[in-house]
């Protein structure tokens, strides 16, 4: 069961929504009903999402994960039914109007993604995850409590910083875990372009830097994800297996919880 979880990305997405939760809440001091089912909406619309990647990149996974491979008669069923999935996801959060225009612009990197557009360049794909994930987190609540000016949104864009950030390195870990396949299947990830070792280094430095920002703002708890963050990052300086990733991701996912249990 476990394996299937992580086979289909499960924990990253709940890392994902777990922060729109909290940031929801630090908005608006609850969440609410609509908060709530449009965190709801995030999960079942970004975990078709994976689901559907998976079901595409069978040469990628067919190399870095063959027994995670999706055998070819499962292959249709999953794509119909996650297209299906998020499809209503996103029009859901579109019948909410404040919602409707920043909804469809998160959804154009995703098709992009999806069709290989963005696989072929290294240097966009992961910020552009990381900006359309910013999107879910920070602007959803935001635009929920009040309309924004394109003034507002780069403002806000400037003061979440540290949350693509962690979002951008979080993506370049799992590309690094994924290093050779995607190499051999063609896909110019960053760890692909830059290298290995090279990656990881960028990575550590962004993160102790982040790290020692938290520190000087006295905000110590993200101080502290950010540096086991960095930790992680710095021990896959040599090729890890698989499982050394999942760790990670359950013990974010674990941390995560527990912040957003302490808020209730």
């Amino acid at each position: 069961m476990f394996k299937t979880l992580f086979q289909f990305n499960v924990p990253l997405v709940l890392v994902i929504v777990l922060l729109y939760y909290l940031r929801a809440r630090a908005v608006f001091g609850s969440i609410g009903r609509d908060a709530l089912w449009i965190g709801l909406a995030l999960f079942a619309g970004i975990q078709s999402t994976y689901v559907l990647n998976k079901a595409l990149d069978v040469r990628e996974d067919s190399i870095n994960c063959p027994d995670e491979t999706i055998l070819p008669a499962r292959r249709k069923p999953l794509v119909l039914v996650s297209t299906l999935i998020a499809c209503l996801a996103a029009a859901y959060i579109a019948s909410f109007p404040r919602l409707r225009s920043i909804t469809a612009f998160a959804v154009v990197p995703t098709i992009l993604y999806l069709m290989g557009g963005l696989k072929k360049n290294g240097f966009l794909k992961s910020p552009c995850i990381a900006v359309g994930f910013f999107l879910y987190i920070v602007v959803f609540p935001a635009l929920m409590k009040s309309p924004l000016s394109f003034h507002d949104f780069w403002t806000l864009m400037l003061e979440s910083w540290g949350v693509i950030l962690t979002i951008f390195c979080l993506t370049v870990l799992l590309d690094v875990r994924d290093i050779e396949g995607d190499r051999l299947a063609g896909v110019k990830t960053i760890p692909v372009l830059l290298g290995h070792r090279t990656t990881i280094f960028l990575l550590v430095a962004a993160l102790f830097l982040k790290a020692y920002h938290d520190v000087s703002q006295h905000q110590m708890s993200e101080a502290s994800n950010a540096t086991v963050f960095g930790l992680v990052s710095l021990f896959a300086w040599r090729p890890r297996p698989r499982a050394y990733f999942s760790a990670f991701l359950a013990a974010e996912l674990a941390y995560l919880s527990f912040c957003f249990i302490r808020q209730l």
